[in-house]
């Protein structure tokens, strides 16, 4: 065998014992690896330059050299197809690494500086010149930095790569923490995944659970941090929380809370506050007022609930929509006359505390007024005129709150009401009435009005008109003449309460039986009558008159007759 190679011209060969020619190879080299030689041969070589011209003479022969493997350290052949695997959960993946080695070497595994244990669903093989790694279904826990350590006579060689095994992340490491519990919601907390699955968590999925129920809702958005805001919960139910984290290749197992919480404020309602009472009322509002409570319950009051109710019924009425800030509060829209109980209640953000009530009903009605008479000189009487047989009345008006008690007097003797005799008191008039009244009932009057603030007492003069009395006599019949007579008599004692304006003067002609008026423009009690007959009887009788009537007639006693004295 001979190798030819070319080097300034020159080529080198190298020579079997036939010296058959091997291969040529350029001059520049020199050296060259035999390939396809048959172990236990025994052979030797040699090599020629060779230029144009030709060969040169053979070098000198190597020793008889018998073929075999030379011991060798454990060393890797073409790696390129080894690098960091990664693969989901429940895949298989297999990894062929060739090596060379004389003699062939014992191979030993590492995971993460750990002895590699080989089990059902992970074996290695080692072959003359290749050593191969089976996973059957990869789990999480194959994931690490997998290391191949080949070892002989000669030495050792080692390589190593990652696996990654992608699943989802575990669930995240408690406690899971409820903090800041009210009936508003609530702020959960807990810790990250200890293995994220190999993939970055994206986000964490929160649910709850109302206890009693099977239905786990999420209280909203993924959140990114491993705390979440819950809204929405409803006072004074239970509930149960758990979190789940999730990564690009699915979710955890949940992580649940240990024992349910309970939507509730950390604090109590309010205790009652003072005792409301009423400061001021009108025709149709009452104000109340009352004390803070003693005991806000652990959080400050924001308010007060009021409500009302009518005497006498059980339905209580809220009458504000959005709680008081202070302590006093006008409730309008009453019945002006009606009573009403209240009671109110401290609100802090556990809502309303224990109520406390009004000790009584409270009337809706004007504000408290000592007692006026309206249009009464405070000096002088009131002068009522009202004729005879007509009824009497006497209205006060007055303003006065509470209503007052009123009294009506003659003199100084209390009028009483009867059957006749009235005494009311209705939208602000107090009034007597005397239903046909005579001049017995002229005189002065007094109308007291009284409540628990004061009194006021207005007074009146009442004077019964009428048509005069009779005029006093006898009538005195003088100076009698056969055409003329004198007539005297004196004036009523009563006038009626008007003035007499004027006597009317009649004659009775007993022949006739008429009385014949003889003048109605007598203004004085005296009066000279004409126009007799001599011989002639006569009877005259006077009425007096004033605006409202006249009088019954006073007659003369006897009748005269008309005739000189002598």
């Amino acid at each position: 065998m001979f190798i030819i190679f070319n080097k300034n011209n020159l080529s080198f060969a190298f020579f079997s014992d036939d010296w058959a020619e091997v291969v040529e190879i350029p001059a520049r080299d020199s050296s060259y690896t035999i390939p396809n030689l048959t172990e236990g041969e025994e052979v030797s070589f040699r090599v020629r330059a060779i230029n144009e011209v030709g060969p040169s003479e053979p070098s000198r022969p190597t020793d008889v050299i018998t073929i075999q493997d030379q011991p060798e350290k454990p060393s890797f052949l073409d790696l390129t197809g080894i690098k960091d695997i990664t693969v989901k959960e429940g895949k298989d993946f297999e990894v062929h690494i060739p090596y060379k080695a004389i003699p062939k070497p014992q191979a030993s595994w590492f995971i993460s500086d750990k002895d590699f244990v080989t089990d059902d669903h992970v074996t290695t093989k080692t072959l003359d010149n290749v050593v191969t790694l089976i996973n059957c279904h990869a789990r999480r826990g194959d994931t690490g930095i997998y290391k191949l350590v080949l070892r002989n006579s000669e030495g050792s060689g080692q390589i190593q790569f990652r696996v990654n095994v992608l699943a989802p992340p575990t669930k995240p490491e408690g406690p899971l923490e409820a903090l800041n519990v009210t009936p508003e919601g609530c702020t959960l907390h807990w810790k990250p995944s200890k293995d994220d699955g190999g993939s970055d968590i994206k986000s964490y999925l929160v649910e709850k659970c109302e206890v009693g129920t099977d239905k786990w809702t999420k209280v909203g958005p993924s959140v990114l941090n491993p705390t979440c805001d819950v809204k929405g919960l409803e006072e004074g139910k239970n509930y149960e929380f758990r979190v789940s984290a999730e990564n690009e290749n699915g979710f955890s197992e949940p992580l649940i809370i240990d024992a349910p919480v309970k939507a509730k404020w950390p604090f109590k309602p309010p205790d009652a506050p003072g005792t409301p009472e009423c400061i001021g009322h009108t025709s149709d509002s009452i104000t109340l007022q009352w004390t803070r409570p003693q005991n806000d319950g652990g959080n400050p009051v924001k308010g007060f609930i009021v409500e009302k109710k009518e005497k006498g019924t059980d339905r209580w009425i809220p009458v504000n929509r959005d709680p008081i800030a202070g302590v006093e509060y006008t409730v309008p829209s009453l019945a002006n006359g009606k009573e009403y109980e209240f009671r109110v209640a401290a609100v802090n953000k556990a809502g309303p505390g224990e109520y406390a009530k009004t000790d009584g009903p409270i009337q809706a009605r004007p504000p408290d007024v000592v007692p006026h008479a309206i249009g009464f000189n405070a000096f002088s009487p009131k002068e009522i005129i009202v004729r005879a047989g007509e009824d009497l009345r006497i209205p006060v008006p007055f303003v006065g709150s509470p209503i007052p008690q009123v009294n009506f007097a003659k003199g100084s003797d209390d009028i009483k009401p009867d059957e006749n005799t009235q005494i009311t008191v209705k939208d602000g008039i107090a009034e007597l009435f005397i239903p046909k009244v005579t001049g017995a009932d002229s005189g002065n009057y007094a109308c007291t009005l009284k409540n628990q603030l004061g009194q006021d007492t207005v007074q009146m003069r009442v004077i019964v008109v009428d048509k005069p009395d009779t005029p006093e006599g006898p009538i005195a019949i003088s100076d009698i003449k056969p055409d003329s007579c004198v007539l005297t008599w004196k004036p009523p004692k009563n006038d009626g309460g008007s003035p007499i304006s004027n006597y009317i003067i009649e004659k009775l002609d007993p022949k006739k039986g008429e009385w014949q008026k003889v003048s109605s423009y007598c203004r004085v009690p005296f009066y000279e009558v004409t126009g007799l007959t001599e011989g002639s009887e006569y009877k005259f009788r006077v009425s007096a008159e004033n605006v409202y009537g006249q009088s019954h007639p006073l007659e003369s006693e006897k009748p005269i007759i008309a005739k000189n004295p002598f």
